[in-house]
């Protein structure tokens, strides 16, 4: 598996992984395959093969962490206790760990494979395109706020970003629930960069104290975001600024100055209400289809307006790429009105060259003295 590390060069992780494919862990799991990698660790397909394990449960995930985030005997007994702790939850939304041990040095968790695509890949896939609309968005934030509001009951989750969500048919996933509460934060944001994006400010200088469900109304509002922008909330000091350039109408401006403050106090006290206003907008998204700030007037069903020219050179660069609907339809629509306007221009172009012809046909042009002299009515001798 290699990585881009810039925009020239791309590193092979391969060789650094700790395990490599049909090697076994902890005398329990055979590796398959690496299937992620990041700044807090390795994450691999691999099976169990426990002879209690059931032929469901025998595709598993294993998480390695780097050694800079578990380095203490103090720091194995945290992740531990947090993973117990993590086992408690129970909820078909949340991916919960099944297991934790260590190997080569290094401290990893087992947990259920699951097959689907990440809401980040999501996300990427439609980067210049048409970002979500509101309804598309809420099939995605109503399971993770219904998760969140059960695993709040034991505590947050920290950690909240797309990479973490996971997208299958008819359901939705939240991965490495609470992973958070066994780590030491500031190492373990150290890696981050624009994943950092989605953490609450508080959380940012390391401080576990901090942690309650208000981190994780932050971070779903930045997910939220990025899904109706396609762009990262970039200096939350600066929100406003944000919500104006990303020419979000006041209504969703309102809810993000709300969601995404600076504060934890001044937020939205709990992912119940963060989904209340949520909801609010999702049922009130007809009235502001014709509301729209800009310069663009027309009327796609989303707090995001995208530029006729962002369209069509999206066409133009990625000719088979399927636009939603309501899009297609606006564009021809477009093109349809340009196309009357100028029919009707050329007409009234016609009509007044006709007109002048006439004019100088029958009555001369005027101010030279020139007329069209009468026929005669007498026969020529």
């Amino acid at each position: 598996m290699k990585i881009k590390v810039s925009k020239q060069n791309t590193l092979d992780v391969t060789e650094y992984m700790p395990f490599h494919p049909q090697e076994h862990v902890s005398s329990r799991f055979e590796i398959e395959e690496l299937i992620g990698f990041g700044p807090s660790g390795y994450v691999y397909r691999a099976k169990d093969t426990h002879p209690q394990s059931s032929e469901k449960d025998r595709q598993v995930a294993l998480k390695f962490f780097h050694a800079r985030l578990v380095k203490t005997t103090q720091d194995k007994e945290r992740l531990h206790k947090g993973i117990a702790f993590a086992q408690k939850l129970n909820h078909a939304n949340l991916i919960k760990p099944i297991y934790s041990a260590e190997d080569k040095e290094l401290c990893y968790i087992s947990m259920p494979h699951v097959r689907g695509l990440s809401l980040e890949k999501a996300i990427h896939m439609r980067l210049k395109q048409i970002p979500f609309k509101l309804h598309e968005a809420e099939q995605i934030i109503s399971p993770v706020c219904q998760a969140l509001h059960k695993m709040h009951h034991l505590g947050a989750h920290g950690d909240l970003k797309p990479s973490n969500i996971l997208i299958q048919p008819g359901e939705i996933k939240i991965t490495d629930a609470m992973l958070t509460r066994g780590l030491l934060l500031k190492p373990f944001f150290a890696g981050f960069k624009t994943q950092l994006n989605y953490v609450a400010p508080e959380l940012r200088s390391g401080d576990l104290s901090t942690l309650d469900a208000r981190a994780d109304v932050f971070s779903l509002a930045a997910i939220l975001f990025e899904m109706l922008t396609l762009n990262h909330p970039k200096n939350i000091l600066k929100i406003q600024e944000d919500l104006l350039l990303n020419r979000l109408h006041r209504h969703l401006q309102s809810f993000f100055l709300t969601a995404l403050h600076i504060h934890k106090d001044s937020r939205f006290a709990s992912i119940q209400e963060f989904y209340h206003h949520f909801l609010e907008l999702v049922d009130n998204s007809h009235v502001y289809e014709s509301q729209l700030i800009g310069d663009n007037e027309s009327t796609i069903a989303n707090f995001y307006i995208p530029k006729a020219s962002d369209i069509e050179e999206e066409q133009t660069n990625h000719p088979n790429l399927k636009h939603p609907e309501t899009v297609h339809i606006q564009v021809q629509e477009t093109k349809k009105a340009n196309f009357n306007l100028t029919y009707l221009l050329l007409l009234i172009i016609i009509f007044v060259i006709i007109s002048a012809l006439f004019t100088i046909h029958y009555k001369g042009l005027p101010g030279f003295g020139l007329s069209k002299a009468p026929a005669s009515s007498q026969p020529a001798h």
